[in-house]
């Protein structure tokens, strides 16, 4: 249970240091458009619009870059994508020191220097619903499959909505690690139950 707290809490830490340096880019941003239109002729400026709608994260770019066409006087509500990289697990459970991968949207995996590894609010489905709904669909996929996972001791849902709760990812996961204990939100255990999933405890 101690270990599943201290998961907790990494993970937050690093939401939330995502969301600052997020945060922090689109200021940085808005700050430098507007010091860009105080010295650009109105001509200049259709040409810095033009060019923008046509311009594109890069590879090496921050997750947190502002992409011109956000910016731009066209109404693309496409958000843009960045290059997917292939993350590396530790083959064994010796770690020096705690690692955090993220997995996209809200799910993290965590290896603990005592071997201990967690995995937060998995989804490794192309659409988080139950039946296919174009909004609801990647942009990009995840970044591995549940097959690429070396070790899963604990899975934490934090709440039961389609984008944290995925009932075939829950059902991969329990054949590849049966011996994994699943942490869900009070009221959930009977649904796991009735996708075969045993070691379940409800937590607040």
């Amino acid at each position: 249970m101690r270990e599943v707290e201290r998961a907790e809490k990494a993970a937050e830490r690093a939401r939330k240091v995502e969301a600052q340096h997020q945060k922090k880019s689109i200021q940085q941003a808005q700050q430098r458009k507007r010091k860009a239109s105080r010295v650009l002729s109105p001509s200049n400026k259709r040409q810095k619009r033009a060019g923008a709608a046509h311009a594109g994260v890069q590879a090496g770019d921050e997750l947190s870059a502002t992409p011109a066409k956000v910016t731009s006087r066209q109404t693309n509500t496409t958000p843009p994508t960045v290059p997917v990289r292939t993350p590396t697990f530790l083959p064994s459970r010796t770690t020096p020191k705690l690692r955090a991968t993220w997995l996209g949207h809200a799910c993290y995996y965590i290896e603990f220097p005592s071997g201990f590894r967690v995995l937060f609010d998995p989804i490794f489905e192309d659409c988080c619903a139950p039946i296919t709904i174009k909004s609801l669909k990647r942009y990009i996929p995840p970044p591995c499959g549940i097959e690429d996972l070396p070790i899963v001791d604990a899975v934490v849902i934090s709440h039961n909505h389609y984008d944290h709760l995925s009932y075939p990812t829950i059902q991969r996961l329990q054949n590849k690690f049966p011996q994994a204990h699943f942490f869900a939100p009070p009221g959930n255990k009977a649904w796991f139950e009735k996708c075969g999933v045993s070691n379940v405890t409800e937590l607040d």
